[in-house]
């Protein structure tokens, strides 16, 4: 029965990701969006003798594997769309060994696997230019050492390595780090904790080095592609529940260059004005603002994908999937919705079956969307940034969808029986918790 289950499951991915790539390439290919233009010209650039020269706001990992690409294969961006589609393969089955590792649930790592496979706004990221796909290839690297083999010194190593190209790839998880070496420290004598987190830093400081060093000679800042001030000063200034929407990016970004001759006095001045409009604001009239339209941006139910086909407000403006056909579009955003609420609601009641025995991880990965939903309270947000917590939303989704099934069948299998149900406090609790990121989901 369960290979019946796995074949209908290499179909259904099959299918979502045939239908993407069927509407992005025909009958016209879909309209690079925002950083993806800039990635694609720099790649085209360097392919073509010139240097892999990015601002020191964007890590430079994506633009220096899409130039590889595009000097091995040509102008094209198939190779880029197998590449992160294997990517996105790879994670999958790491976050599956991890969540079975972690629960002991294979039918919910299977499930998690699924998600992650054939969840289309993921899905779609393998597809476009961003980053994000293999950001999220890299810490499911990084989180799998951390579970599968922390004790060990060689992978510390690796799992150092791993963490920088990480951070390349994608910075905001930097003020994180700590918390990922953590693990290393744990098991052993104090000597072997000592050299794993040793090993793992300096694997870590070699891999981000040449970057540092080339952005502090170029740029005068030592930094891997930090945009820290620039998005605290641009979330400051959104004024919309939803990205792509009277966004304030753009306009200041190109204010922010016209401010100064260098990075580091750019940076500068946009550290006094956010500490000027801080003091002229006051503090909380500030954070009630953020609080009114950050996590709307965050959680909101268009995606990057659905915003780019038709009827979406990219596709309005003349960019996105421009030609898709309209049952493929309304089939594909019906679907995402759909999921998403499914997602969000049973997330939490994943959640609420875990608290009442929660083992440490469980914790910890609510210490990760704790940090990364402090971060944008302040931060410039768009919904692409929900991407690092979808693999733990999938998880505890994919748990209370196992404990749910084992219920209605009445069975009392591995979900139930490692499983305590909340009382009714802690089901009024996860109920309104599940109100809430719906609200945040559709209200904006």
């Amino acid at each position: 029965m369960r290979w019946w289950w796995c074949i209908a499951g290499l179909l259904v991915c099959l299918a979502i990701h045939g239908v993407l790539l069927w509407i992005y390439w025909l009958p016209e290919p879909k309209k690079l969006l925002g950083d993806e233009v800039m990635y694609w010209q720099v790649a085209q650039w360097a392919a073509q003798g010139g240097e892999i020269r990015l601002p020191p706001l964007w890590p430079p990992l994506q633009a220096y594997i899409l130039t590889g690409l595009v000097r091995w294969f040509g102008d094209t961006l198939v190779p880029a769309q197998i590449l992160q589609t294997l990517l996105l393969g790879v994670a999958a089955l790491l976050a599956r060994d991890i969540w079975l590792r972690l629960s002991g649930l294979r039918a919910s790592a299977d499930l998690l696997a699924l998600w992650m496979f054939a969840y289309p706004p993921l899905v779609a990221f393998a597809h476009h230019l961003w980053p994000e796909v293999l950001h999220l290839a890299l810490a499911s690297g990084v989180l799998w050492i951390l579970v599968a083999r922390r004790e060990s010194t060689p992978w510390a190593l690796a799992m150092g390595a791993l963490l920088g190209l990480t951070l390349l790839a994608k910075s905001l998880i930097a003020p994180f780090v700590p918390i990922l070496l953590t693990p290393l420290a744990l098991r052993g004598t104090a000597a072997r904790r000592a050299l794993r987190v040793a090993l793992a830093v300096a694997a870590l400081l070699v891999v981000i080095a040449p970057t540092a060093l080339a952005n502090r000679e170029r740029h005068g800042i030592a930094s891997i592609g930090n945009s820290a001030w620039f998005n605290f000063w641009v979330g400051l200034n959104d004024t919309s529940r939803r990205d792509y929407e009277n966004d304030a990016a753009e306009r200041e970004y190109h204010r922010y260059l016209r401010s100064a001759g260098t990075w580091p006095e750019r940076n500068a001045i946009l550290r006094q004005r956010i500490a000027d409009r801080l003091r002229g604001r006051g503090l909380l009239p500030v954070l009630s603002a953020q609080l009114g339209r950050q996590y709307f941006r965050l959680f909101d139910k268009d995606s990057i994908l659905t915003i780019q086909l038709p009827g979406g407000r990219i596709h309005r403006q003349g960019g996105g999937y421009v030609r898709a056909p309209a049952f493929a579009a309304t089939t594909l955003r019906a679907l995402s919705w759909s999921l998403y609420a499914l997602l969000l609601s049973t997330a939490v009641a994943g959640v609420a079956l875990w608290l009442p025995r929660a083992p440490g991880w469980v914790y910890g990965a609510l210490t990760f969307v704790s940090y990364n939903l402090g971060l944008f309270l302040l931060l410039h947000v768009k919904t692409r940034y929900f991407v690092p917590l979808l693999p733990i939303a999938f998880g505890f989704s994919a748990t209370a969808l196992q404990w749910g099934a084992e219920r209605a069948r009445g069975e009392l299998g591995p979900a139930r029986r490692m499983l305590e149900a909340p009382g009714p406090k802690g089901c009024v609790i996860a109920a309104c918790a599940a109100a809430l990121l719906l609200y945040l989901g559709f209200g904006a």
